[in-house]
């Protein structure tokens, strides 16, 4: 009875620290950002793994970094313990890491970092390459994303190499769109774009690819077409698609094309696809334990 009643007092302890840090006034951060402007930046302390807790720094009045935060430390929606497969993926990070590879993940749309932080603390010893386009959103993300294996591409993820237009449809920090070049469009920036199979030779070798995060606002719909031999990489493919955002414009249809001829296992949560190969993740299972 004693040990029970010691453990609810240190259980009402922890309640209790908690609910007063919650009440404590945010921590402010000054941030310049590459266009010469500053950013006032709140903080927020986020626990993603047993080992330690990470800093997390947000702008207090975007309801886009509220939400993403919300999505990600919150309510995990990239927490891939909740399939068969997805514990198949976070046992092959775990081997990756003992046999001293380095496992890969693309996290493109990387926002402000939210992802990639998760993933950095929930995977020792990843490295990841980022992708994001808007440039106030680069600048919070390497804030963020200080003292991890990371790349950064400012700039789209595409199908061929270039450049493209950068437009804000009023969604917040969240919903910036990419789409081609239009003569006389009032634009948000013009940003360069790069294909996937680019990145991965630039910041990609020697790692293994494991997971590919893919939530683009409908540029899904370019990335998609013509070859895509890069998802038969990946174990792993999350994406969210945007036809409930952009009706009547088919922006899933090329995504569907492609992992349609491919033999997959699909599963679904929140807003994202799941998409495992589970040959391929015992392939890299097997290759990892004959090091053994």
């Amino acid at each position: 009875m004693a040990i029970i009643q010691s453990l609810k007092a240190l259980n009402r302890r922890r309640l209790e620290r908690r609910h007063q840090a919650r009440q404590m006034p945010q921590p402010r951060v000054q941030l310049k950002s590459t266009n010469g402007s500053t950013m006032t930046l709140a903080s927020k302390e986020v626990h993603l793994s047993g080992r330690s807790s990470r800093v997390f720094h947000y702008r207090p009045d975007s309801t886009g970094d509220l939400g993403v935060m919300r999505q990600i430390f919150e309510s995990k929606d990239y927490d891939l313990h909740h399939w068969p497969q997805g514990q198949k993926i976070i046992d092959l990070f775990e081997l990756l890491r003992l046999h001293g590879k380095t496992g890969l993940i693309l996290d493109l749309g990387a926002n402000i970092g939210a992802s990639a932080v998760f993933f950095a603390e929930r995977y020792e010893g990843v490295r990841i390459i980022c992708v994001e386009p808007d440039p106030s959103n680069c600048d919070i993300l390497e804030l963020n994303l200080r003292n991890t294996d990371h790349a950064l591409f400012r700039g789209a993820i595409a199908s061929v190499s270039g450049s493209i237009t950068l437009i804000d449809p009023g969604h917040g920090d969240w919903g910036f769109r990419t789409q081609a070049l239009t003569p006389g469009q009032a634009v948000k920036a013009e940003v360069p774009a790069d294909t996937v199979d680019n990145l991965l030779a630039l910041w990609g070798k020697k790692c293994v690819p494991i997971v590919a995060k893919i939530d683009i606002e409908g540029a899904e719909a370019d990335l998609f077409q013509g070859a895509c031999d890069w998802i038969d990489l990946f174990p792993c493919i999350i994406i969210e698609l945007h036809d409930w955002m952009l009706p009547g414009q088919g922006t899933s249809r090329n995504f569907l094309r492609q992992v349609a001829s491919r033999d997959l296992d699909f599963v679904h949560r929140g807003e994202n696809i799941f998409v495992f190969n589970t040959s391929l993740i015992h392939t890299l299972t097997d290759q990892c334990v004959s090091i053994s």
